[in-house]
């Protein structure tokens, strides 16, 4: 697994979401307890703000990188394969993050 990043020390608030381009942001997930070690990823784009939104002008989602589908091939800077494609109907975020960046698809 992937130690945590020094840059990631300060999980607090908004301070926790690293942009990594083209309106995409990370934010690593621990074992519970707030362990050193990543297991995944929050991830969130920007979308158009709906009035009803529990967080507007952002879809939220995560991934995992211990269930076998998305791997860390290098951590600084970072490099997940495969792409990360948004679910939700309507939404074109897909891309891949290569060397710390967001590249879409």
């Amino acid at each position: 697994m992937v130690e945590r990043d020094p840059r990631f020390d300060l999980l607090l608030g908004e301070d926790a979401w690293t942009v990594i381009g083209e309106g995409v942001e990370i934010q690593p997930t621990t074992t519970f307890g707030g362990g050193a070690e990543i297991t995944g990823f929050l991830i969130r784009h920007t979308v158009p703000a709906e009035p009803l939104s529990a967080t507007p002008g952002w879809c939220v989602g995560g991934f995992s990188i211990t269930d076998g589908r998305w791997f860390v091939t290098q951590d600084r800077p970072l490099t997940i394969t495969p792409s990360i494609q948004c679910v939700v109907p309507g939404h074109s975020m897909h891309g891949f993050i290569r060397d710390g960046r967001w590249q879409a698809v």
